[in-house]
């Protein structure tokens, strides 16, 4: 866990930076959800619940800097919800199972607000995001209950999760949802399962399947009377 803030810390900066001036290339959707995940998971021990279990002897020797880190953290936050047109952002964070919990946000306005670190403008603007996740969360929830059991050639084969843009592998033929694959082929250009060269442009879009889980969405929404649409 030590090592973990250690080497984050950079990675956390250089976002914070990053993001202060470009947000496109991280509203992606092979992109939103690992920032989303990462933000989350450093939160969580830093403001969250998992904060107590958190206790590092010679912060110094670490180069650990909570009050900081929990600053820079924030400020990514907040650049990527000023830039949150449509949402998914926000849907990121609250579908992020792993570590994102609804408290961590509220006892992270508290910090900022006790220890004097942010501007309370900055902090509300927090809080306001927190509302939207909630938010965000609850239609989520609705939407799972409406769908129900989804079909399994409908689930992303490695997330196993419902497909919003499935995509045709050519050389292995697996169809996935391309926001999986892409986040596969930032760090590794060859196909998951068989390890021949692929690239985006590879990709081959599954018209014909994209059809029938639309219109299975459709269905399930219109039988239940509708829940809100989910971002696709």
């Amino acid at each position: 866990m030590t090592s973990s803030f250690y080497l984050g810390s950079g990675v956390i900066n250089t976002l914070a930076v990053s993001t202060s001036e470009v947000t496109a290339p991280f509203m992606l959707p092979e992109m939103v959800q690992r920032l989303a995940g990462t933000l989350n998971y450093f939160l969580l021990y830093l403001a969250g619940p998992q904060r107590k279990v958190l206790k590092i002897d010679n912060p110094e020797q670490y180069n650990f800097r909570p009050k900081w880190l929990l600053v820079q953290i924030c400020t990514i936050y907040l650049h990527m919800s000023a830039a949150d047109r449509g949402g998914q952002f926000a849907a990121a964070i609250a579908a992020d199972k792993r570590s994102y919990r609804p408290e961590m946000f509220a006892e992270a306005s508290m910090i900022l607000r006790q220890l004097g670190l942010m501007p309370e403008l900055q902090i509300q603007l927090l809080e306001g995001l927190a509302a939207q996740v909630a938010q965000a969360a609850v239609q989520e929830e609705a939407e799972e209950e409406v769908l129900g059991d989804v079909p399994d050639d409908f689930l992303d084969p490695i997330q196993y999760t419902l497909m919003r843009d499935p995509v045709k592998l050519p050389s292995s033929g697996t169809v996935m949802d391309r926001a999986t694959i892409m986040r596969h082929l930032l760090t590794d250009p060859r196909d998951p399962i068989n390890r021949d060269r692929l690239t985006p442009e590879m990709l081959q879009p599954d018209v014909e399947l994209k059809a029938r889980i639309d219109a299975w969405l459709r269905e399930q929404r219109g039988s239940s009377g509708g829940a809100a649409p989910m971002e696709s």
